[in-house]
């Protein structure tokens, strides 16, 4: 018991160790398994009224993309260095852009309204504030880099 203890801090302890990563964190996740849940199900989904624009979004590929993008996004939060940290940004940018459309999805069935264009539309500006964030943590990283490379 005491060993999942201590890795459950140690889990906690990095997930929380810049703000940036819960939001990261949940961008893959939520990316991953909103992916992962429409492949399997979406013939299904596809039904509901309340799903029923996302069969204009094309092919099932897209869906593939979607768990590519969680992939990623996971991937590269586990490492602290430049280089991920871009990458990252960039990641979470394309899935501030994702959100969005997602959410323009659940809302241009209106009405009636659904919290699924609410909930969407909010994680998309999460996303792209974060990745803000992490591009102005990246710009600062590269001026300090710069700067003693010419001294």
């Amino acid at each position: 018991m005491k060993k999942i203890i201590i890795k459950v801090n140690q889990g906690r302890n990095y997930l929380f160790s810049t703000p940036t990563k819960p939001i990261q964190f949940l961008n893959g996740v939520v990316s991953l398994f909103f992916g992962l849940v429409y492949l399997i199900n979406g013939s299904s989904l596809s039904r509901l009224k309340i799903y029923l624009n996302f069969t204009y979004v094309g092919p099932i590929q897209i869906w593939w993309i979607l768990v590519f993008l969680g992939i990623l996004q996971l991937n590269y939060m586990r490492r602290d260095t430049l280089d991920s940290n871009i990458k990252s940004a960039l990641v979470m940018h394309t899935c501030a852009l994702m959100w969005f459309v997602i959410s323009v999805l659940f809302g241009s069935d209106y009405p009636p309204l659904s919290t699924g264009f609410f909930t969407y539309f909010w994680f998309s500006v999460l996303c792209s504030l974060t990745a803000l964030q992490i591009d102005t943590q990246n710009t600062s990283e590269l001026l300090i880099r710069k700067e003693l490379e010419e001294q």
